[in-house]
Formats: structure tokens, C-alpha cells, sequence
């Protein structure tokens, strides 16, 4: 049975909060310096910490026993990441160039849709998928934040 998710983030916010059947259940906070992150899903807290300088990715920790999980490998093109998770391997893809779609999917099966916009959206998933529910948040911030990064530059260099 699938299950129906809401999210949302503040204008200047750094998190994204997590709710389900009304009930925030979790969060996703971004640090933009290192855009590193944290993310909590009911009594669970994961740090995602990059590694890396041309070819980013990072490590997926269990905060609760410092254990590594996974990683994320992220694609240059801001459209895909490939995710390790507990030897399970599953990919994030945008849906459009616009980031208001994308999804998490192995072995070309679905099993997390997102929508919305950068303050808010849905999210659906068939099985009991909370950490990439999370992670997927992660990854779509990430690129979010790399592409104005870039933007920023270029602006920069324009008027200078």
C-alpha cells in the first residue's frame, strides 16, 4: 500500500521538515559552508558528511552507533547519484530539468516519487523507505545548492 508523505522548507530555511498523516515525523538540515547534513526519521539520525573536491560524494553515517551506511556518489550533470545503501544500490534521478520531480529507483522499479517546488512538496512510496525518503531530500538540496553556487559565480564574474 502506498504511502503518502508532505514536506516542507521555511524561505531562508536550511531544513527541510518531514511529515506524515499530519505528524512531523523527521527533518533534513543542510549546512551550506560544507553542505554537509544531518537527517532524523522518528527516534533515527543519519550525518551525511562530503568527501572530495571534483568528484563529491558522500558518506551515510548512522549517528546514533558512528557506523557508515552507504554513500552517495553524485553526477556532474545534477541529474542522477548513485546511492549505496547497506549493499543495496539504488539511483536518484531528476525527472525534469526544473528539480520539481524526481525519484529513487532500483532495479528500474520505483520506490520513491517526490514533486513540488523549493518550499514545499509530496512525496510516495510503496514500501517503508524512510531513509531514502531522506536521502532523497539530501540529494535534491544538494544539487539545489551546487547549481546556485555556480550561478553566484558566474554573477560575480559578469559584473566584475
Amino acid at each position: 500500500m502506498a504511502k503518502s508523505y508532505f514536506w516542507r522548507k521555511g524561505i531562508f530555511s536550511h531544513t527541510h521538515n518531514l511529515y506524515f498523516e499530519g505528524e512531523k515525523i523527521g527533518y533534513v538540515k543542510e549546512n551550506s559552508w560544507n553542505m554537509s547534513g544531518i537527517g532524523v526519521i522518528r527516534d533515527k539520525k543519519y550525518r551525511f558528511t562530503i568527501k572530495g573536491v571534483f568528484h563529491q560524494e558522500s558518506e551515510i553515517i548512522d549517528r546514533n552507533d558512528n557506523k557508515v551506511l552507504g554513500n552517495i556518489k553524485y553526477s556532474s550533470w545534477f541529474s542522477k547519484a548513485k546511492i549505496e545503501l547497506n549493499g543495496q544500490k539504488y539511483q536518484w534521478k531528476s525527472q525534469n530539468g526544473f528539480k520539481t520531480r524526481w525519484q529513487i529507483i532500483r532495479d528500474n522499479t520505483t520506490l520513491v516519487k517526490f514533486s513540488g517546488g523549493s518550499h514545499k512538496g509530496t512525496i510516495q512510496s510503496d514500501e517503508d523507505q524512510e531513509l531514502l525518503i531522506i536521502l532523497g531530500l539530501f540529494v535534491n538540496n544538494y544539487y539545489t545548492q551546487f547549481i546556485a553556487l555556480i550561478i553566484i559565480f558566474i554573477i560575480v564574474f559578469v559584473i566584475i
